[in-house]
């Protein structure tokens, strides 16, 4: 009979991987600290009889045709608006895309290209003082508030066309000869 070692079993710290898991774990936690989530209550004791109710709704859901007649007619409005508002914003924002753009400004040689990009900056910025303004009624004057408002409105954004993507066009070929 061979006598075998066992093989010796490295502690589990000793492993890069868990260690710089252990870090990063380590760093989420000390950035939740300051923003106070981890202080407050997360769930509404007070709403779980409203849930119930809306629970037990929608398992018995009333299906008069008074009813759905009013749902289909208020469905074909909203239709009706999301298909005119897309078309709208499709073709203002064809429209502005161009005129913000720096290359549409130099190709024509416009003398009033900062003012104009200056003055369509507003309108793109009201919505983000209204959602930071509806974050602050939401969740108080919080350093989370800030994070969250940061998250949701910037992420959707970054695959927008915006003036970035026009710059990547050299002047040159946007002129008509």
């Amino acid at each position: 009979m061979i006598d075998a070692d066992p093989p010796a079993s490295r502690p589990l710290l000793a492993s890069p991987t868990i260690r710089w898991l252990l870090i990063a774990l380590g760093a989420i936690v000390l950035a939740l600290i300051p923003t106070g989530l981890l202080q407050k209550d997360l769930i509404n004791i007070g709403g779980l009889p409203q849930l119930w109710r809306f629970i037990q709704a929608s398992l018995h859901p009333d299906l008069s045709p008074e009813l759905l007649a009013v749902t289909l007619d208020a469905t074909l409005k909203t239709l009706a608006y999301a298909v005119c508002g897309t078309c709208f914003c499709v073709l203002l924002g064809a429209v502005g895309g161009v005129l913000c753009s720096e290359v549409w400004w130099e190709a024509v040689r416009g003398r009033w290209g900062v003012l104009t990009r200056a003055l369509l900056a507003v309108p793109r910025a009201i919505h983000e003082l209204i959602w930071g303004l509806l974050f602050v009624n939401l969740w108080g004057l919080d350093p989370l508030t800030a994070v969250l408002r940061s998250r949701f409105l910037s992420e959707p954004l970054r695959p927008r066309f915006s003036r970035k993507s026009w710059m990547k066009h050299p002047v040159n070929r946007c002129r008509c000869y």
